[in-house]
């Protein structure tokens, strides 16, 4: 479903539109991510923390990559999944969720 969305949307965008996709964990699927690549397109999606990773033929996980308090790390040119059928930058950033809510409306919330 979510490749005929995607066809369905590349349709009606004018070829020379730069796009980017920006998703949830239910977007980082390889198939879904390699479409988006065959159109030229960019994409940033977030996923899991044992979601797999290889670098020059290690495997790692996200959760390996442990950057400092607020600091973004970023690994360019690794192979997302065990399939390693898709190159990627790996970003991991650690810090606080960014909300528009106030201090008491998260309170409340949580």
């Amino acid at each position: 479903m979510h490749i005929e969305l995607l066809k369905a949307v590349r349709d009606i965008i004018p070829e020379e539109t730069e796009v980017i996709i920006l998703g949830d964990g239910e977007f980082d699927g390889v198939k879904w991510l390699q479409e988006i690549d065959s159109y030229g397109w960019y994409f940033a999606c977030r996923t899991a923390k044992n979601s797999v990773l290889y670098e020059k033929g290690e495997r790692f996980i996200f959760k390996d990559i442990c950057p400092e308090k607020g600091e973004t790390t970023e690994i360019n040119n690794v192979e997302f999944t065990d399939k390693r059928s898709l190159t990627v930058r790996a970003v991991v950033y650690w810090g606080i969720r960014r909300t528009n809510l106030s201090n008491n409306q998260r309170i409340n919330r949580w």
